[in-house]
């Protein structure tokens, strides 16, 4: 039966020592990357001054 695991966060290091960790035991049908930049600070003209990103993985898995 297939399942899936998603993880998301703002460090690509941090994602796929997760990610790794979580496959290790698994057998992997597919795995999806998405990323998604968002305004997180305006200057005070309502300008966006900083963006950022949250990056998304979506591991299919069969389970055991």
């Amino acid at each position: 039966m297939e399942q899936i695991k998603i993880f998301g966060g703002g460090s690509k290091e941090k994602l796929e020592e997760e990610v790794n960790a979580f496959i290790r035991d698994k057998k992997v049908v597919d795995i999806q990357y998405q990323f998604q930049p968002f305004v997180s600070r305006y200057d005070k003209h309502g300008l966006p001054s900083k963006v950022e990103t949250m990056n998304r993985i979506m591991v299919v898995y069969e389970s055991k």
